[in-house]
């Protein structure tokens, strides 16, 4: 180079020639010779700005250096494009490079974890799964790395004490990894809470601890008639629910030898579901009182992943369980009375919802106050929060009165009911228990639809005294 001659750019070059829509690339700058003591600051720019491609404004090479790199970055194409790149220092340089149609690369999901820890009594399986698709997922647990061509890695998880766990999904040709964990304990099994109200009561007018072999057992049926049929859009909550028999079952806990009620709710869809309901025999009404006016109290463990009464389990959106009053002879007609003692929906995985539902002919619904009640407004549910509400059971009672209906969880007075409380029987109707478990895909009611993931809900007893 003769005395007295510039430094200037000499050309650009690419990483690669072409690349795909969506994805980065790098550009070198090349100077002449090496750059002044200050380097040198090459200006950059593209065809139009509205071209599918976003460079910085200018590149430094340092003091000393020939070259310097940058990063492109392009987007979606519908078909091959090419681009331009041109820089300046002392001359000006272009040169181009081909983006081409295509997906761009995405990324990986993050994995997620059924039962989503939890304590255990004994060495549990858990499944872990990445919502990725399209690509082959590694996943390490505790220290193993195993592939799979499947989105989803299962394995026994041998807890001992308290364990967890990793799962790191690297899907070759995404754009990144993703982790998450989750943490399971060996534990004793909690013991049922106390605070029953029945302490002080005597012996129930009704009482049911659902010993049962299956739902056509003729003790049972001489309570409870299971409920077989079929709604669109039942409850307005976005599901077609089909209530089935089979969902009905009477599992016992290994743990402490007690029988319980079973309602199974699976969702094949989101559309579509299946659940479990058993409605209260009306001659109870006549022969115990039961739906009238009196002391009532279910001991349940709501919707739950758990596949038994008290093993690991967490909530799920798109499902509600429940046990109310009702009035059962009047297909929800004029003198049609829903106590909701409670509702518990998939989405809230601690809310127990209360309210007291009217037909046409009452002045509207109600909801308690007070106490520990948390007001959603005039015309919606309040509910108690319950930390075990879906993971363990607890005891749900309410004393109904002509005047009032207190609620209690455990035991514990939580708030009241004093404003259009309704009358057991009106216009003849016979009142009675509902203990439901259906499937929902809403944005409010129940949540949306979790497709695939079967969920239970446990009733250990329910009882009745006659006021």
């Amino acid at each position: 180079m003769s005395r007295g001659s510039k430094i200037s750019l000499s050309s650009i070059s690419f990483s690669v020639a072409s690349v795909a829509g969506g994805t980065s690339l790098t550009g070198t700058v090349h100077l002449t010779g090496a750059a002044p003591k200050n380097g040198a600051t090459v200006t950059l720019a593209i065809n139009d700005p509205h071209d599918p491609c976003v460079v910085p404004a200018s590149v430094h090479v340092p003091a000393g250096a020939a070259s310097a790199n940058f990063t492109i970055q392009t987007k979606t194409v519908a078909s091959n494009f090419t681009e331009a790149i041109w820089g300046n220092y002392n001359v000006t340089k272009h040169a181009s490079f081909t983006i081409t149609a295509g997906v761009p690369v995405p990324a990986c999901a993050t994995p997620t974890f059924s039962p989503a820890g939890g304590t255990y009594t004994s060495a549990q399986s858990v499944a872990l799964a990445c919502a990725t698709t399209g690509s082959v997922i590694h996943y390490t647990l505790d220290g193993t790395t195993p592939a799979t061509t499947s989105t989803t890695y299962a394995s026994p998880i041998p807890v001992s004490a308290t364990t967890t766990v990793k799962a790191i999904a690297v899907a070759s040709g995404y754009s990144n990894s993703a982790t998450a964990s989750a943490t399971y304990t060996i534990g004793a099994t909690p013991p049922p809470p106390s605070g029953s109200l029945a302490s002080g009561l005597g012996t129930p007018s009704f009482a049911d601890s659902f010993d049962y072999k299956t739902a056509s057992d003729a003790a049972f049926l001489a309570n409870w008639v299971p409920q077989i049929y079929s709604a669109n859009n039942y409850a307005g909550a976005g599901s077609n629910v089909t209530m089935q028999a089979s969902n009905i079952t009477f599992p016992v806990d290994t743990t402490t030898g007690a029988p319980c009620l079973c309602l199974t709710l699976n969702q094949p869809s989101a559309s579509a579901s299946n659940g479990g309901e058993i409605l209260s025999a009306s001659s109870l009404y006549a022969s115990t009182g039961l739906g009238g006016y009196g002391t009532y109290e279910f001991l349940v463990r709501f919707g739950s992943t758990s596949s038994t009464p008290t093993g690991p389990g967490s909530s799920v959106s798109g499902g509600v369980s429940s046990t109310f009053m009702l009035s059962q002879s009047n297909g929800g007609t004029t003198g049609y009375v829903e106590i909701d003692a409670p509702e518990c929906e998939g989405q809230h995985p601690t809310w127990a919802e209360y309210d007291v539902w009217f037909n046409s002919d009452s002045s509207g619904n109600s909801e308690p106050t007070g106490g520990n009640f948390v007001s959603q407004g005039s015309g919606s549910d309040s509910y108690l929060v319950v930390p075990t509400l879906a993971t363990g059971f607890n005891y749900y009672g309410f004393v109904w009165s002509a005047s009032r209906i207190d609620y209690y969880l455990n035991g514990v007075l939580q708030g009241s009911l004093t404003k259009n409380v309704p009358a057991p029987g009106t216009g003849g109707d016979i009142p009675g228990i509902d203990i439901n478990h259906y499937g929902c895909n809403s944005s409010s009611w129940g949540g949306s639809a979790t497709v695939g993931t079967t969920r239970h809900c446990y009733v250990q007893s329910a009882k009745y005294w006659k006021a």
